[in-house]
C-alpha cells in the first residue's frame, strides 16, 4: 500500500474552523475536488500495470485505482484540521487473468533507504 495525507493549507484550515457553515461547505467542496483531481492524476499519468516476460508490456490500469480514504477533522493535537488519509493498492487487475503488481514509472521522490 502506498499513504497520502492531502491536507488544505493552515489559512484555509483555520477558515474552515471558524468560519459559518457556508464557508465550511465550500472549502469541503474543494478539499475533495482536490483530491479527486490528484487521484484522476494518478490514475492517468503515473499508475501502470506491467505484464509478460519481465514486465515488456505496460497499460493503465483497466478498472482504475484501488484507494480507500479516510477523513479526518482533527489533528492529534486536538486543533482543527481538515484532512484525509489516502491509502493506495499496488495491485491491478491487468488485461489478462492474473494478478499483477502495480509499478510506478517514473522515479520516487526520495529513494529507498539502504540498510547494511
Amino acid at each position: 500500500m502506498s499513504t497520502s495525507c492531502p491536507q488544505p493549507q493552515p489559512s484555509i484550515y483555520l477558515l474552515w474552523a471558524f468560519g459559518d457553515e457556508e464557508t465550511r461547505l465550500v472549502i469541503e467542496a474543494a478539499h475533495e475536488r482536490a483530491i479527486v483531481r490528484v487521484l484522476e492524476w494518478i490514475e492517468d499519468e503515473v499508475a501502470a500495470i506491467r505484464y509478460g516476460k519481465d514486465g515488456v508490456y505496460r497499460v493503465r490500469p483497466p478498472g482504475g485505482l484501488v484507494a480507500a480514504r479516510f477523513r479526518h477533522y482533527e489533528a492529534r493535537s486536538g486543533r482543527p484540521l481538515l484532512h484525509d488519509h489516502v491509502l493506495l493498492s499496488v495491485k491491478g487487475q491487468p488485461p489478462e487473468p492474473t494478478s499483477e503488481v502495480l509499478r510506478e514509472t517514473r522515479p520516487r521522490h526520495h529513494p529507498p533507504e539502504r540498510h547494511a
